[in-house]
């Protein structure tokens, strides 16, 4: 989910996109935006219109460690719980 809504952020986890940075250009994006990562669906790619923009690889490889470790996280707590 991406959103305009800054205090919706969970620092550490989300990606904030600023109309400063570099590659804010290439993403389509009118302002300054937030990637919320814990908030990622999966959809039928049909549901689609067309293509507004992009970001770098090298920041779609930083918001995939941060799911990882989120998840990896979440996990040792939960079993933490179980024992």
């Amino acid at each position: 989910m991406i959103t305009t809504r800054l205090y919706h952020e969970n620092a550490g986890i989300d990606e904030v996109i600023k109309k400063t940075d570099p590659d804010f250009s290439h993403t389509g994006l009118k302002s300054t935006s937030l990637i919320r990562v814990t908030r990622i669906a999966v959809v039928s790619t049909s549901i689609f219109e067309g293509v507004i923009g992009s970001i770098p690889h090298s920041r779609l490889l930083q918001i995939r460690a941060r799911i990882c470790q989120w998840i990896s996280d979440e996990n040792t707590i939960e079993a933490s719980h179980q024992g």
